[in-house]
């Protein structure tokens, strides 16, 4: 009900067939012809009258806005900070990261992205400045591609379970600086830490990742940080999921950037402190929550020189 005041408020009223669940309000968008469909979550300190900081959240393939919403818990961590959560849909489950190998690929979501963020500064009176943007999986893939071809529009990303396809190593390169913070399980078995063992007679994939080690230096060049980096362990707050979080932090970079890590011992393709996870895609790490974790880098970093 909150919700729906809340668009009379802003001079909007929900469109025909409008989702409010969960908090969620579904809002529709039509760019190439398609109509593609986003969920914003508001908090209860949101107004209107004040520009609001936006963490636009991508889901994993297969999943939905709904889902990933689901799982981090992000609209939780929204109430408390006061920000908007907001989670589009892909077209067939997964997002178009510039790989061209995926069912996703001939849809322009880079595009999508651009329009929707100017909708939410629209009706939603976002904050240019404080747009960012997070993903898990296939989000993770995209929200970085986004970073790159967008150069100027987020103020921070993160990718969780997801590094850099190979081919965006080589391709592409990073144009205005954009903190960045990878969360990775340390043994995940779909996106590789480190290079895995060879086997014999193993043929090499279609498509590289990088370890996580390749693609924080990816951004480390692009952000021109000094290579310099602090260290440590978080605490092993639930002793019970067969995990530890080691992290490592640049934070001497251009235009007060910083690269962040949160490599996860025993960690596996899986968000943690998430919701619902199945034990096929390895340990979850209870020992930090994503959502909130993420929130804490992103509040550290706004766009000097913001514009839409």
């Amino acid at each position: 009900m909150f919700l729906a005041l809340l668009l009379v408020s802003l001079g909007m009223t929900p469109r025909a067939g409008a989702v409010e669940d969960d908090g969620l309000i579904a809002h529709q968008i039509v760019y190439e012809g398609l109509a593609r469909q986003y969920f914003v979550h508001a908090p209860q300190a949101y107004d209107p009258g004040r520009p609001t900081a936006v963490v636009i959240l991508f889901h994993q393939d297969g999943a939905s806005g709904p889902e990933i919403a689901e799982l981090s818990q992000l609209n939780r961590v929204a109430d408390k900070n006061g920000f908007l959560a907001v989670y589009p849909d892909s077209v067939k489950g997964a997002w178009n990261d510039g790989r061209r190998m995926n069912r996703g690929y001939q849809f322009d979501d880079v595009g999508f992205i651009d329009r929707l963020i100017r909708d939410l500064h629209l009706k939603w009176n976002a904050d240019p400045a404080r747009i960012y943007a997070a993903g898990f999986d296939g989000g993770g893939f995209f929200c970085q591609y986004l970073a790159l071809k967008l150069p100027g529009r987020l103020a921070a990303v993160s990718s969780v379970a997801a590094t850099l396809p190979e081919l965006i190593y080589h391709k592409m390169q990073l144009r205005k600086p954009t903190p960045v913070f990878y969360i990775l399980g340390m043994d995940d078995r779909a996106v590789p830490f480190k290079e895995p063992e060879k086997k014999k007679g193993s043929k090499q994939p279609r498509e590289r990742l990088l370890t996580a080690s390749a693609a924080v230096d990816f951004w480390l060049r692009g952000n021109r940080c000094s290579p310099r980096a602090e260290q440590g362990m978080l605490a092993d707050i639930d002793e019970t999921d067969g995990t530890r979080v080691r992290w490592l932090r640049y934070a001497v970079c251009s235009k007060g950037s910083e690269v962040l890590l949160y490599g996860i011992e025993g960690g596996g393709h899986t968000w943690p402190g998430g919701y619902k996870q199945s034990g096929k895609l390895g340990h979850t790490c209870m020992d930090i929550d994503g959502a909130e974790e993420i929130w804490k880098f992103f509040a550290r970093h706004k766009l000097e020189d913001s514009r839409l």
